[in-house]
């Protein structure tokens, strides 16, 4: 079914019921419009639509005057599923230092968006998990949709930074020193990410 036709029985049901809330407005155990068109891929068609569309907003410089910290030798990364413990150095341990609490809090907001289900896998990054170590470990975020599909893409902080501007409806999203970037030079990036051509 056509999701106009939906819409356009819901406006319907809204009359005959004697809704007193505007379609696009959501009440307590309702059904509103925007909430069927903002799952899946047609929501995120409109969002990404909407961001090539607008002007881009001005770029917001962030911090810039703080004092890079310090990486440690070693890391140590305790894994979410089993809890296995495991050390890294190099670059691995630049990779874990550096984004993985900004990774797991942007999650947080992924996790509660309508137009997928989202899930990190960070198996790669636990010697437990792949039986030994994996020679340049990577995060895959794991995206599940209402049409039945998922979706699994390598992304680093700063593309779930991007992701998570575009779910909240912004055109543009703030990165780890607190600038705000606009999504429109980087709807290419977030269409690979997403699955949607």
């Amino acid at each position: 079914m056509n999701w106009i036709v939906v819409l356009l029985i819901l406006a319907a049901a809204g009359t005959v019921f004697g809704a007193r809330r505007g379609l696009g407005m959501v009440g307590k155990g309702s059904t509103s419009v925007d909430s069927i068109v903002r799952n899946g891929r047609e929501g995120l068609r409109l969002l990404l639509a909407r961001v090539e569309r607008e002007e881009e907003p001005e770029l917001v410089r962030g911090a810039m005057c703080y004092r890079p910290a310090a990486v440690p030798e070693r890391v140590e990364y305790i894994c979410p599923v089993c809890g296995e413990r495991t050390w890294y150095g190099g670059d691995c341990a630049v990779i874990l230092h550096g984004q993985m609490n900004g990774i797991r809090r942007a999650m947080t907001e992924l996790e509660q968006t309508p137009y997928f289900k989202a899930f990190l896998d960070e198996s790669q990054f636990c010697s437990s998990c792949v039986e030994g170590e994996t020679e340049s470990p990577r995060f895959f975020l794991v995206l599940a949709y209402p049409e039945g599909d998922t979706i699994r893409t390598s992304v680093q902080l700063f593309d779930l930074q991007m992701l998570v501007g575009l779910v909240r409806g912004e055109l543009d999203f703030a990165d780890s020193f607190d600038a705000r970037l606009p999504l429109k030079s980087r709807v290419g990036r977030l269409r690979v990410i997403l699955g949607i051509e």
